[in-house]
């Protein structure tokens, strides 16, 4: 089978822009192409190209699970990049594929690379002895495993900036000790992630402390957020709540209820 005059174009819009910083438009045009094995094969020859090899391997596994689950798995486990690695075992979740050899081999590979004393993010270390940590092997970016859910923290170091996220949350801490802090806060469930849509689209995502919804009402909720003036339900209608263990996941959405605004949960 060819490809059509449709994935053509697509694939010239992926050649003329991959690298650039325009993700959105990236991520769409290798979306739409055609399911095939020529794009198919197209897709993971991208996967050599570090600039935006991520985002082929997201199309890939979206697109192409569970028909080609196995041989994904198997191509993404011997990645160098530990979120392409995070994919491959989102895969064999997905699929049920035995994960045991996958997380050994990960342990090894990340102990080797948290031993380089040129490791510049050699402090995950002490995550290992509790989760699995695997850290790509130039050292610069890593995933920590949640052991009890699929909400897993990604860490990356380049260009002496941080940035790490956590479900819809992500920063940019100064320094080393504020990485750390804000990890630990994460895994203790000291900090929650929690976003806002509209007509289910996001529009905002940040971050909230525990006690904002032990007694949850909208007017706290509005309290923690330190939004201003503004009315959380003028420009959201629900909203979502991850935690690292799962026990304060919360989705709910905004009501009225005789003229006042009320939180109800759902799911």
């Amino acid at each position: 089978m060819r490809i059509s005059e449709r994935d053509k174009v697509f694939r010239e819009i992926i050649e003329k822009i991959i690298g650039g910083t325009y993700y959105y438009t990236l991520n769409h045009a290798m979306k739409d192409l055609s399911v095939c094995e020529e794009n198919y094969e197209y897709l993971k020859e991208l996967l050599n190209d570090k600039r935006n090899r991520i985002n082929a391997a997201y199309v890939l596994q979206d697109r192409y699970i569970p028909e080609k689950a196995q041989e994904l798995f198997t191509l993404f486990s011997a990645s160098d990049d530990s979120y392409i690695r995070r994919i491959a075992a989102d895969i064999g979740k997905e699929c049920s594929i035995d994960l045991t050899e996958f997380f050994a081999e990960m342990d090894r590979r990340s102990k080797t690379t948290l031993e380089n004393s040129e490791c510049k993010i050699a402090f995950l270390a002490k995550y290992t002895e509790k989760y699995h940590v695997d850290i790509s092997d130039n050292g610069e970016s890593a995933v920590i495993y949640n052991p009890v859910g699929e909400e897993h923290i990604l860490f990356s170091y380049c260009g002496d900036e941080y940035t790490i996220s956590f479900s819809f949350q992500h920063i940019h801490p100064y320094n080393q000790k504020d990485a750390e802090s804000w990890i630990d806060d994460v895994v203790s469930d000291e900090l929650l992630a929690i976003r806002f849509c509209k007509d289910e689209g996001v529009v905002m995502a940040t971050q909230i402390h525990p006690n904002a919804i032990r007694k949850l009402t909208y007017e706290s909720l509005r309290a923690e957020l330190h939004h201003g003036n503004r009315e959380l339900y003028e420009f959201s209608d629900s909203f979502n709540v991850r935690s690292w263990s799962g026990e304060k996941d919360l989705d709910a959405q905004f009501v009225c209820v005789d003229g006042k605004v009320m939180i109800k949960a759902v799911g």
